[in-house]
């Protein structure tokens, strides 16, 4: 949520989102054959580099 004040401006903010949206990735894997339904937990860590900032759902429900 961003809240929009005097010193927090609609265009700071639309170019906040635009950098968010700049640096996103995207994830892909495959379940074990094993595993047909449930919850798996998602850990994410970036290497060494100062500054990054992981924003990340906690986990997610898989099958039926």
């Amino acid at each position: 949520m961003f809240k929009v004040t005097k010193t927090e401006t609609v265009d700071a903010i639309y170019a906040e989102i635009e950098e968010d949206l700049r640096n996103q990735y995207c994830l892909a894997f495959t379940l074990d054959k094993g595993n047909t339904v449930g919850y798996d937990i998602i850990h994410l860590a970036v290497g060494k580099q100062k500054g990054l900032v992981i924003q990340a759902r906690d986990g997610y429900y898989f099958g039926q």
